[in-house]
């Protein structure tokens, strides 16, 4: 049977190099690195490692997922192609490869993004590909390409024309970034791209920085990570690791203390409770813990936490249709999930 690849061009990944391209180190001016921090050990990660280990073995090994990150630039080129060597190579039987270790990229028009394509992967054995997306017309754009949710970058370079003009990009808005800490839903799992994950829908429709530190069944809420997060400067904490809890009784000894540890670290910080999106099998005892912590943090005089449920996010028309597996979100999901969380984040934030 004839492979489908020959029959229809656009089913393969483009790996070719146009002549004439010039690439750069993404880490060189004027690229600017969003949600992510240099490490010499694994490229680019998510927290410091030393923290990381502190916390468990579990989000050290994710820590260098690269869920969130983000490079933004402008340019004329009329292609962009990335080198990529990755940290590693995950694949999931449940989650496309563009979302597990691939790139997107987006032009930021001043609205809420247009997406252009993937930087998508070929089947590599080892962790060096490249990947190219052709523009079509030479006009000056700003641009944001996506990091992936589930694998470690170790470099990135990003290839232009050699007579390509190349700027800063297009900024957020004058504010601190947004904190996300929770799950495997958190992380991205299981988006078929990276800016398809809530945070990313939310930021390009608000134009708000934020980090991802979602760690797949690793986020549980710890002392240690709620200590890391509560020093870092943040426009607003939003938390739901209910998900990872092994039952509820744990997530009642962890989730106001995490929230306390927060609060007393940032007294005018915007706190947001979220419960889980799907229908585990002790979800209300498990919402009850979120929503006590929420009444007892009101009772305590805090008027700066807000409770989501997150049994709303998916709605009632076709919920059987926002996941792959009954638990991690599809794209459906995750666009389900920006707009309920995305609103509330706007009220908050005004």
């Amino acid at each position: 049977m004839e492979d489908v690849k020959k029959i229809d061009k656009r089913m393969s990944a483009d790996t070719t190099v146009s002549e004439g391209i010039l690439f750069r180190n993404v880490l060189e001016k004027p690229f600017e690195i969003y949600g992510l921090m240099q490490n010499d050990e694994t490229g680019f990660c998510r927290l410091p490692l030393d923290v990381a280990k502190e916390v468990s073995n579990g989000v050290y090994g994710l820590a260098p997922n690269t869920a969130g990150g983000r490079v933004r630039f402008s340019t004329d080129s009329d292609v962009v192609t990335l080198k990529i060597e990755l940290y590693g190579l995950t694949k999931f039987d449940h989650m496309a490869a563009i979302g597990v270790h691939g790139f997107d990229l987006f032009e930021d028009d001043g609205g809420e993004g247009i997406f252009i394509g993937s930087f998508r992967v070929p089947h590599i054995e080892d962790n060096k590909y490249t990947s190219s997306i052709s523009l079509k017309t030479r006009k000056m754009r700003n641009l944001t390409i996506n990091f992936p949710l589930y694998n470690g970058v170790k470099s990135l370079e990003i290839g232009l024309r050699e007579d390509a003009s190349l700027g800063e990009g297009e900024k957020y808005r004058d504010m601190k970034p947004i904190i996300y800490y929770g799950s495997s839903i958190t992380q991205g799992g299981c988006a078929c791209r990276p800016g398809n994950s809530y945070q990313s829908i939310i930021a390009r429709k608000n134009h708000i920085d934020y980090v991802n530190l979602g760690f797949s069944g690793s986020a549980k809420g710890e002392q240690r990570m709620a200590e890391y997060i509560a020093g870092l400067d943040m426009s607003l904490f939003f938390y739901d690791y209910d998900h990872n809890a092994p039952d509820a009784q744990y997530l009642k000894a962890t989730h106001y203390d995490f929230y306390e540890t927060i609060r007393k670290s940032n007294p005018d910080l915007p706190i947001v409770m979220v419960s889980a999106v799907n229908k585990m099998h002790d979800i209300p005892e498990r919402k009850a813990v979120i929503y006590s912590s929420y009444e007892k943090a009101l009772k305590n005089g805090d008027k700066n936490v807000y409770f989501i449920d997150g049994q709303e996010a998916f709605g009632d028309a076709d919920r059987d249709c926002c996941t792959v597996d009954n638990c991690h979100p599809n794209d459906l999901g995750f666009q389900r999930m920006a707009a309920l969380f995305g609103k509330n984040i706007n009220r908050i934030l005004g």
